[in-house]
């Protein structure tokens, strides 16, 4: 039955209020409720066994990174540690004794011989390879005269003065006598090179190892010279025969001191390398024997280096700042490797995860920002940020999970706790009306628009909402006057009236 505004008294006519269908943005927001976790978090466990004799830290304390919150007994291990640096100490005083008694070996092998010729000799021995190297400039010296005087060559060319002995001679074989005389031409060139060498680097001088294994190297190079030059000539002196002034004794007399030059210098190249061996062998042994006691001092330093390391596990730092959460030990108890003593949290960073429906999740985008409000703290809101969104959804439920990241420099914010996120999707230019104007029938949504003092019934489809306002998709334009409140009185067509400045019905 229609309420009759004109014999209704003024307080019981029903009011109806109206408002205009605007052009605005309505944020539709969709909310999710889940649970606050800390990002990081950790058991500290020890990494090594033993008996707690400090506990730094409890339940509710605040510590920093690298913070020492527990230790276990080291008594035993800092013994083990002290036993083998004296160990070490004593294996390092036993290497510097093997080397000073091999060198002292070696430089008795090498002692042999008398002074190097020099006219300031004190008389002092000198090592064998020094010797060796004197001797072979002597006897290469020796060599180089002899048969420079027997052919005619010094110093690496034809010698301007006469030799009667030489011009004298009769050679059967000239081609023989010249091809000695290019070899021994070239030999002089090396004894000159080892001579050189000889008085600038050993002579008279206070040589090292390094400058006498040189010295060897070239005094075997010039002696194996010689023996070639020596048999060359030897020879000649073969195809020679007795002039009127060069006897056949002559002849025998330079054959014999040829050969005997050969057996000097064959011996000397022997003792060289038999003194080249003995050291050789010493220095072997030497080696050796080092060897076996610098791996004896490595192995103790690896032991010492775990002994260091039990020490160190021993001492359980925090691997973070953050919040103690959970004690699971207490002073005094002894412990296996592994087994937990605390559990730290770094709630400067907290996580949440929801389930968001299959159908919704393409809305949303690593990046996107969000609404957290905790039950524990309703006044205050904080900023989430999608940090990660499962690729595919739960079977059953049908959700996706995503995980949302709260920074939480304050620590308002507790592990834990119960927080809803509010995702704010944005809808601009949409014609929008207060949430208030919609009426529903039969599942159908609909409202009441004015045109001019009569009310007309329409249909809408609605969109996104925020508090206040609703999108409406279809129905309405901007600038519609629909009815707010009071409308549940009202039919298609009524018409109204105002009566002290409220919109009634007229009849």
């Amino acid at each position: 039955m229609r309420i009759n505004a004109q014999v209704l008294p003024v307080q019981q006519i029903p009011v109806i209020t109206t408002a205009a269908a605007v052009n605005a943005d309505v944020s539709d927001a969709e909310r999710f409720t889940g649970i606050l976790q800390p990002e990081r978090e950790v058991d500290l466990a020890a990494k090594t066994g033993g008996s707690i004799v400090a506990l730094y830290a409890d339940v509710g304390a605040r510590v920093f990174s690298a913070q020492t919150l527990a230790e276990l007994d080291g008594t035993t291990a800092r013994a083990t540690r002290d036993g083998l640096n004296n160990s070490i100490a004593v294996a390092e005083k036993g290497v510097s004794a093997i080397d000073r008694y091999y060198k002292e070996q070696i430089r008795t092998e090498q002692t042999s011989g008398g002074p190097i010729p020099s006219a300031t000799d004190t008389g002092s021995s000198q090592t064998a390879s020094v010797a060796a190297l004197t001797n072979a400039a002597i006897l290469s010296d020796q060599v180089s005269d002899i048969l420079g005087t027997l052919l005619s060559v010094q110093n690496g060319k034809d010698s301007s003065i006469e030799i009667t002995f030489d011009n004298e001679l009769g050679v059967r074989n000239t081609a023989a006598k010249m091809t000695a005389r290019e070899t021994l031409m070239a030999y002089q060139l090396a004894n000159d090179k080892f001579q050189n060498y000889f008085h600038g680097s050993i002579l008279n001088k206070d040589p090292s190892q390094s400058a006498v294994d040189l010295g060897l190297t070239e005094a075997v190079a010039v002696l194996t010279n010689s023996k070639v030059v020596l048999s060359q000539a030897y020879a000649v002196l073969s195809g020679s025969v007795a002039a009127s002034s060069a006897s056949g004794a002559e002849i025998s007399s330079y054959k014999t001191n040829v050969t005997m030059l050969g057996g000097q210098v064959q011996s000397l190249l022997q003792n060289i390398h038999d003194v080249s061996t003995s050291v050789i062998l010493l220095e072997r042994i030497r080696d050796t024997k080092l060897a076996e006691a610098q791996s004896q001092i490595v192995a103790l330093k690896g032991q010492t280096d775990v002994t260091d390391t039990i020490l160190a596990d021993g001492v359980i730092h925090a691997s973070f700042g953050g919040l103690i959460t959970k004690k699971y030990v207490e002073q005094g108890a002894v412990i296996a490797p592994g087994t937990p003593l605390f559990h730290l949290v770094d709630d400067s960073v907290l996580k949440l995860s929801i389930g968001v429906p299959d159908d919704r999740v393409s809305l949303y985008h690593v990046g996107d920002t969000a609404t957290i409000v905790s039950d524990l703290l309703s006044e205050r809101t904080f900023v989430a940020v999608i940090t990660r969104i499962d690729p595919s959804a739960d079977p059953v439920s049908k959700k996706v999970t995503m995980e949302l990241s709260i920074a939480n420099g304050d620590h308002a914010l507790k592990v834990g706790s119960y927080a809803h996120v509010a995702f704010e999707k944005a809808h601009s230019a949409s014609v929008a009306i207060p949430r208030s104007a919609l009426l529903l029938e039969y599942g159908s949504v609909y409202v009441f628009v004015f045109d001019g003092k009569v009310v007309h019934r329409r249909m809408v489809t609605v969109g996104a909402e925020s508090t206040e306002l609703i999108e409406i998709i279809s129905g309405l334009t901007s600038g519609d006057i629909v009815a707010t409140a009071g409308h549940r009185y009202l039919r298609d067509d009524d018409v109204v009236t105002t009566i002290s400045g409220n919109t009634v019905y007229e009849n």
